[in-house]
């Protein structure tokens, strides 16, 4: 038994993730970032990443709602990648101005699934499968 829950914290601090327990314990960027465009929703969980698994990875927290809606959060507090799940779609007030001015023109009654900022690029996929590319600060450059 001992040795059991030796090895579970063990797990627990080589993985690094803890478990923040509201949206008042992210920073403050981002805990207004949900509360403007998510404010309906019920976290289910958040996941903080550090330690050996944060060197890795470009976020350091995942926000997870009980809608099956995830927000990927970086060491700044800046939201990096917005999926849905279930159906649902991501709020077009919850993307950059220029790129949902873009999607507002040119596929107004088309529904968010996904989007992700990853250095210079920002990519959004509809429900239709249309990925659609941005440069950084949210310029059109293509169709994926």
């Amino acid at each position: 038994m001992k040795k059991m829950i030796l090895s579970g914290i063990f797990f627990a601090a080589f993985t690094g993730i803890s478990f923040a327990q509201s949206a008042n314990d992210l920073p403050k960027n981002a805990s207004n970032f949900i509360s403007q465009h998510f404010s309906s929703e019920t976290i289910k969980e958040i996941d903080k990443k550090d330690g050996i698994e944060g060197y890795f990875n470009d976020e350091l927290y995942e926000v997870e709602f009980t809608n099956g809606t995830s927000i990927d959060i970086d060491e700044n507090g800046e939201v990096t990648e917005i999926e849905t799940e279930n159906g649902t779609s991501i709020p077009k007030e919850a993307l950059p101005n220029q790129v949902r001015t873009y999607i507002e023109s040119n596929y107004s009654n088309a529904q968010i699934v996904s989007w992700e900022k990853e250095d210079d690029e920002q990519e959004v996929k509809l429900a239709n499968g249309t990925e659609l590319e941005f440069d950084g600060s949210g310029k059109f450059l293509r169709i994926d």
